[in-house]
């Protein structure tokens, strides 16, 4: 009897999808009973920390994808003894570096909860705490995704939100407010990344010696400083609006707003592991001299499609999502749900265009997207009336993105084909 033989971009997504659904469920419900069991001043406060946490720790998407795009490059070669001496040294240095970071944001926490108006330092100084675990965290997921292991990297990735929703449950449930549920990040983090490290140590038993002896790769420092600033840029793409409306507004509106907006993140969150799973594997093929353009269409069919499905229930049925999901806690603010469902299928598609482009090396997004940056950072200055203002200048700003990231994309595939340059020279 022939045996079916599955795609390995089909297989990947199928191993993965379970553990992605876990973690979606675990992180969907951390943020549901933060809403529901905070004051709204308090919840608004956690989420303005959560997303000051992600622009502090803004590295740590950049070292997810040169972690996966290197790891993966060199574990596509068969060149495990350079990648363990390599991943030695980079542990040390972005340690110590994280440390460092920490130190110097938990100095700042008390002028920076002025700032964003959080009454409560110590929500800004857990927030400080978490970014060294928040920069050593995406190392190990990408180590993790580079030798596409999905099994370990989606159990490394369940494992850490387990652990923030129980702690997190129950330092709130015992009176330590947005205090406690901000410490419930850092907290589940370093637990995370000793169980994922020992995940990694058993991945590389018995792997002692290079498969080629005269192996060469080369990733220049240039195009990981390109891929740092892909990366940089969609995460301040996420977090800006959410940063503005918590500086502008009062604390119910804001908390209102970051409701809203948690509806419409799903949607970015739901399709990420597309991404996740296309980025190794447009590296792998890249080493072998492959064709990558077949499960990049295939990724980004089920990206749009997915999508699609989102933006639907969320206009057809707002008031439904709101009764479900806070129980009438908050304002339904439906015209930035709206904006947010479109944002979000935005985000969704610039990241699997952009982790493309990472992946095939053709790197040269990185200046028209920065260049590009101004462009919310002024809209949202200019149009501010009210929260609702803001969500639509975000649909607008990402609607630009996406029309040009689209573009270079199609004259990528018009001028290259099947002919991707390759992360890595081997010979």
């Amino acid at each position: 009897m022939r045996r079916i033989r599955i795609p390995a971009i089909v297989r990947d997504n199928l191993v993965y999808l379970p553990f992605f659904a876990a973690v979606s469920v675990l992180n969907y419900s951390f943020q549901v009973y933060m809403a529901r069991t905070l004051a709204p001043g308090h919840y608004a406060a956690l989420i303005a920390a959560l997303s000051l946490l992600a622009i502090l720790s803004s590295p740590s998407a950049i070292i997810a994808n040169l972690s996966a795009r290197t790891v993966g490059t060199y574990w596509s070669a068969g060149s495990v003894v350079r990648l363990r001496h390599l991943l030695a040294r980079v542990w040390v240095w972005l340690g110590s570096a994280s440390v460092a970071l920490s130190l110097i944001f938990v100095a700042l926490s008390w002028p920076i909860a002025e700032v964003l108006s959080i009454e409560s330092m110590w929500v800004v100084i857990w927030a400080a705490i978490a970014v060294g675990p928040a920069l050593l965290s995406p190392l190990l997921a990408g180590m993790l995704q580079g030798a596409r292991s999905f099994a370990l990297y989606g159990a490394f990735g369940a494992f850490g939100a387990g652990t923030r929703l129980g702690i997190g449950v129950l330092l709130v449930g015992t009176g330590f407010g947005a205090a406690g549920a901000m410490a419930a990040t850092p907290a589940s983090g370093f637990l995370a990344i000793a169980a994922g490290y020992a995940g990694w140590r058993w991945l590389m038993r018995g792997r002692t010696s290079d498969d080629k002896e005269n192996l060469t790769i080369q990733l220049p420092i240039r195009g990981q400083l390109q891929v740092a600033a892909i990366g940089a840029v969609q995460i301040l793409l996420f977090n800006l609006d959410i940063l503005f409306v918590k500086a502008l507004f009062d604390e119910q509106i804001a908390a209102d707003y970051s409701a809203a907006a948690l509806v419409g993140r799903t949607i970015f969150f739901a399709v990420s592991p597309l991404a996740t799973v296309l980025l190794p594997n447009v590296v792998h093929n890249a080493v072998r001299g492959e064709n990558s353009l077949g499960i990049f269409v295939f990724s980004l069919s089920a990206v749009i499609g997915l999508c699609l499905i989102g933006v639907c229930v969320v206009f057809l049925f707002p008031d439904l999502i709101y009764k479900v999901v806070f129980a009438d806690v908050y304002l339904p603010y439906l015209d930035v749900l709206r904006a947010y469902a479109l944002s979000g299928s935005l985000l969704s598609i610039i990241m699997l265009l952009a982790t493309f482009h990472i992946g095939v090396s053709n790197l040269r997004i990185w200046l028209p997207m920065s260049v590009l940056l101004p462009l919310p950072i002024v809209s949202y200055t200019v149009f501010n009336a009210n929260p609702g203002q803001i969500a639509w200048a975000m649909v607008a700003c990402l609607t630009v993105y996406t029309i040009y990231i689209a573009w270079e994309t199609l004259r990528f595939a018009a001028r290259r084909g099947d002919r991707e340059s390759p992360p890595a020279t081997v010979g």
